[in-house]
């Protein structure tokens, strides 16, 4: 979880513990270096971030991560400045749920 400290931010731990997850929490100022040696270092599966925050594209730079690529799904955080807000996700298909004509692993 790489998200600012909001409401959204703590509901997110909590469905994260209830559903049996282990929860890797990344500082917000971290770079994408640092954050795709995290995602392949701990063998990440998902990824919850803003859409953008405090003017950084977070989603944008996920593109620059190799380790982003093989996540199974990223959680999106949408709602720029405001207390409103929406988790989007974004699935990863696979090379295997390609090839036998399956939808995104979630």
């Amino acid at each position: 979880i790489q998200l600012p400290s909001r409401p959204e931010t703590a509901a997110l731990y909590v469905a994260a513990f209830h559903a049996g997850a282990t929860v890797l929490p990344i500082v917000h100022t971290y770079g994408p270096a640092e954050v795709d040696f995290i995602l392949a270092d701990s063998r990440a599966r998902w990824l919850a971030i803003p859409d953008a925050w405090r003017g950084v594209d977070y989603l944008g730079r996920c593109a620059q991560m190799p380790a982003a690529q093989a996540l199974r799904g990223i959680l999106v955080l949408e709602g720029r400045g405001g207390t409103a807000a929406t988790i989007r996700r974004a699935a990863r298909r696979t090379q295997g749920d390609e090839r036998e004509g399956r939808a995104p692993r979630t």
